[in-house]
């Protein structure tokens, strides 16, 4: 794999693993492995899996965006603006609800939303 291949990579060659094989497949596997750890996704496959999104009222810190991303299900509960879920808001059916929740979890820079 040759460094250099972007910005990110020029940034970080000396830790980025060598993996001179010539195979795709490892170069995609040490790519992955060496962006980190991703943010809360929904799972692949049945959407009946995602009833509802899940809150860290711990890590929370009320930035806001995932409630004026998604009102109809998010919420502020607190004087510090803290999100809480709200189930009836919510149809798991409707996609476009699926959309509004999976952009309002990526959009939580406290990463204290994930799909349950």
């Amino acid at each position: 794999m040759v460094c250099g291949a972007g910005r990110q990579w020029k940034a970080n060659c000396s830790t980025m693993p060598n993996l001179s094989d010539g195979t795709g497949a490892n170069a995609a596997l040490a790519f992955k492995q060496f962006r980190g750890p991703q943010r809360s996704r929904p799972p692949h496959g049945s959407r009946t899996q995602m009833q509802r999104i899940d809150v860290d009222v711990s890590a929370c810190q009320g930035h806001g965006k995932c409630y004026r991303l998604a009102p109809r299900f998010l919420r502020p509960f607190d004087a510090h603006g803290r999100a809480e879920f709200d189930p009836e808001g919510f149809d798991e059916n409707d996609a476009n609800a699926i959309k509004r929740g999976e952009a309002a979890i990526l959009a939580c820079p406290e990463r204290a939303l994930t799909w349950r």
